[in-house]
């Protein structure tokens, strides 16, 4: 994996701006992105036998030196259709693809099946029964409107790279360090022996004999043996290669040391995302990322990346570069803080011993004691603890959080100087992605992956937001988000 690189305006082949004025920018008819998604014929290339009624087997794929071939920018659903697949609607409001062979395949049941007979070089991502996704429709700006841009934000670590445009006046993002893997300050890493693999010989097709799956499931299940609201066994963690469902107490995702291979579907996001990005010049939130193809819900869009901080480290941190781009890595927190009869301990922003104040300017955002401001860092406090009922008495039950050492207790990412795509992800209330932490590299709680996956289709062009969780206390003031919403649904 390629260590990432600082990346200039000028390395990244930036266009000459225009030279118009941002009040002409901003004043001129800008068209609605509806109008923006062109939708797209692709070739049928590749037929390898006559069509008909067949047992499919190698012959009915398609060459894997065809397939390498295709344009890495193109998004997972399309790729099928350049490859001779057809993709029609089906009975009762579905889809049917139709094969290169002629086969029929009309669900993820069918096309597994295919897949597995013809070992083609593709993947359930690179397919969708869903009749709202379209995959022919691209999302392509108005060059008229666009005023700044680079071809690659992410110098090539990204397949098929990231592109940005600014519609409103020709600044260009400041320049920081592209990532595409776990970094931690100070050399520091996970401790590898802290993890467990399944003995899989079928490439984990068994939800019932996987041992990471199975920990997933029994995990979540007595966590949530109280609710009314429990999830059956086959609905937690991916399905085909999807998730459809947050999983409070996290995913367990296969490692290096089970025993199937790369292709195990319960292999997700320590793979690359699929999805194909865009950076672009929002009215109001500064920039914002949006997706070129339409996106169906469930998939995996990107992992948080940055510089992974101790608790003294972050202290640090923020007071010295702000923390517009710290987020917590607070697994243990929110999987013991939706326990029964959880006491909170909020720290409320109008706290005079919570909040250290000075003489700064009216309007400038108060610093707490670690030097986070009150309006980007509400959550100060997450040392918790939670009750439970003990013969009709209450008592305290400690985090387990004192289990580690002090100051190692939680973990914090910083994206400010490094980092990827998902810094840009914008806050809203009414968001598209949801975050769902996993553990792939290692089991200890503090160090999940966090992961962003889409709550629902999503039309090309559209921006990918996520809730930044901003505390909402039962008493007193409502938290304000850093970052604008787009949604009026904001408590």
């Amino acid at each position: 994996m390629r260590a990432g690189r600082s990346i200039s305006t000028e390395q990244c082949g930036v266009s000459a701006p225009l030279k118009p004025t941002s009040t002409v920018c901003l004043s001129r008819k800008r068209p609605d992105p509806a109008q923006c998604l062109k939708p797209i014929t692709p070739i049928l290339k590749y037929y390898r036998r006559p069509a008909g009624l067949h047992h499919c087997d190698r012959s009915c794929a398609v060459p894997v030196d065809v397939i390498l071939k295709l344009d890495p920018k193109l998004g997972p659903l399309i790729r099928p259709l350049f490859l001779g697949f057809k993709r029609e609607p089906g009975g009762a409001l579905g889809v049917t693809y139709t094969a290169p062979c002629g086969q029929k395949i009309s669900n993820f049941d069918q096309l597994l099946t295919f897949l597995n007979q013809t070992m083609v070089h593709l993947s359930v991502t690179n397919f969708d029964f869903t009749p709202e996704i379209n995959p022919k429709r691209i999302f392509d700006p108005d060059p008229e409107f666009v005023f700044a841009k680079m071809d690659d934000i992410s110098e090539g670590l990204e397949d098929g790279g990231i592109s940005v445009v600014n519609e409103y006046d020709s600044d260009l993002p400041d320049a920081f360090i592209y990532q595409n893997h776990r970094v931690f300050a100070g050399g520091r890493g996970v401790d590898t022996d802290f993890v467990s693999g399944c003995s899989c010989e079928d490439n984990c097709q068994n939800l019932l004999t996987c041992e990471c799956a199975s920990l997933t499931v029994e995990s979540y299940l007595s966590w949530n043996c109280h609710s009314t609201t429990t999830l059956e066994p086959q609905q937690i963690g991916y399905q085909h290669k999807r998730l459809l469902n947050e999983i409070p107490t996290g995913i367990y995702e296969c490692n290096k040391r089970c025993k199937c291979g790369p292709n195990c579907p319960r292999r997700l996001v320590q793979h690359p995302s699929e999805v194909k990005f865009q950076l672009f010049s929002t009215r109001g939130k500064g920039w914002g990322v949006r997706t070129l193809y339409d996106v169906p819900k469930g998939m995996m869009v990107s992992v948080y990346l940055g510089t992974i901080l101790n608790e003294f480290d972050a202290e640090r941190w923020g007071s010295v570069y702000g923390d517009a781009y710290l987020t917590d890595l607070d697994f243990i927190y929110k999987a013991e803080s939706r326990k029964p009869d959880y006491e909170d301990c909020p720290v409320d922003v109008n706290d005079n011993a919570a909040v250290k104040k000075d003489d700064t300017e009216p309007g400038t955002p108060q610093k707490t004691k670690a030097g986070r401001t009150v309006r980007e860092r509400v959550v100060i406090q997450k040392k918790k603890k939670y009750k439970l009922k003990n013969n009709g008495r209450s008592r305290r039950v400690k985090s387990l959080r004192r289990f580690f050492p002090k100051g190692e207790a939680e973990f914090t990412i910083d994206a400010k100087l490094s980092g990827n795509i998902s810094k840009y992800f914008n806050h809203s209330c009414n968001p598209n992605m949801f975050v769902q932490n996993v553990f792939v590299d290692t089991h200890d709680p503090r160090l999940p992956w966090v992961a962003f996956f889409t709550k629902n289709n999503i039309v090309a062009g559209t921006e990918l937001t996520w809730d930044y969780d901003y505390f909402k206390p039962k008493n007193g003031p409502v938290r304000v988000p850093l970052v604008a919403s787009q949604s009026s649904s904001c408590c």
